[in-house]
């Protein structure tokens, strides 16, 4: 059993990071996928960002999922389609 317990990750001394602070992440994931749509799929941009950051958890940003860090930010919409939670830029 995992002990989630903040002050023993030393990641940010104890406390969350801001969820903007993914936005870089979220960003350089959306570059590297091509893609002729502007929607892309939540999952693939998640696989994209653990390739490129091993040790990135949405734990770190106080959030249990990746869709719940990516809904808290203004800077993307989400949407459903086929079971799948997708994801586009609004700037």
């Amino acid at each position: 059993v995992e002990d989630p317990a903040p002050t023993k990750s030393g990641k940010t001394g104890g406390g969350k990071l801001p969820v903007t602070d993914a936005v870089p992440l979220i960003l350089s994931a959306m570059q590297k996928i091509e893609q002729d749509d502007e929607w892309y799929s939540l999952g693939q941009i998640g696989q994209y960002i653990v390739a490129e950051h091993s040790d990135f958890d949405t734990r770190t940003y106080g959030k249990s999922k990746l869709s719940e860090l990516v809904k808290d930010l203004k800077r993307f919409e989400t949407r459903k389609s086929a079971n799948q939670l997708q994801i586009r830029r609004l700037d």
